[in-house]
């Protein structure tokens, strides 16, 4: 559930984020056609009930750790965010790639084993399955998917 609602608020940023659809832009990403696809802002924990707050924090959602300067905030902030998801189509994961290039820290996922697969999973029926080396390559083979 947190993972749903996270991935609501950061649609909404990306959609009014100039930087963050230029990024997308320049690398060839057609954001209007990435509809789960968001971006972080750091203020997504501010208005968390209690419950879902815990829940964040223990997936590593959020980092809650007096050590950092601004205290708690979002793990991913200011990245774009793909949704990882299981066999029943539930979002599991997060992978998440900086907007600046950050020489030491550009790719985040969730604490634990990475799961899930981006953007789903394949219908038992699939005939044809197409793997990548990274969610931004992917993304591209996506937006051209009528070459297919």
């Amino acid at each position: 559930l947190v993972l749903n609602d996270y991935f609501s608020y950061c649609r909404n940023n990306l959609l009014n984020n100039k930087k963050a659809k230029n990024y997308l832009i320049n690398r060839k990403l057609d954001y209007q056609l990435l509809s789960d696809v968001g971006l972080t802002d750091g203020k997504f924990f501010l208005n968390l009930k209690p419950d879902l707050e815990k829940t964040a924090i223990a997936i590593g959602l959020i980092n809650d750790d007096p050590a950092l300067k601004q205290g708690r905030g979002d793990k991913f902030f200011d990245c774009i965010v793909f949704p990882l998801k299981n066999v029943r189509n539930q979002i599991v994961d997060v992978y998440a790639r900086s907007i600046y290039d950050y020489h030491n820290a550009r790719h985040f996922f969730l604490k634990g084993s990475t799961q899930g697969v981006y953007p789903e999973y394949p219908s038992p029926d699939a005939s044809k399955i197409i793997f990548s080396e990274s969610i931004k390559e992917l993304k591209k083979i996506i937006n051209q998917k009528s070459h297919y």
